[in-house]
């Protein structure tokens, strides 16, 4: 509806697009606040003694909320490269 296809008068196009972004716009934010008490009842990596071991406490904590198993090498991967960021 970005550019009205000629079936709809353009304004009324662009009001309905309006009310849709506002809608979508409540959801982020009602998600964010959502995923803000979820972490907050999470141990998310609060103790490690190391960026690493923080990053997979997070990982970890994640599957559980998923409540999914995310494949090792994946894990691994991902690990890895916020190791070498960390490096940076």
């Amino acid at each position: 509806m970005k550019s009205s296809p000629g079936l709809v008068a353009p304004n009324a196009a662009e009001a309905f697009r309006t009310r849709i972004k506002a809608v979508e716009l409540e959801a982020e934010r009602l998600q964010q606040e959502a995923m803000y008490a979820l972490a907050a009842s999470m141990p998310l990596g609060r103790d490690a003694t190391s960026p690493a071991e923080a990053a997979r406490s997070n990982v970890a904590a994640y599957e559980t909320m998923r409540a999914v198993a995310f494949p090792m090498a994946a894990v691994d991967t991902v690990l890895t490269a916020f190791a070498k960021l960390e490096g940076e």
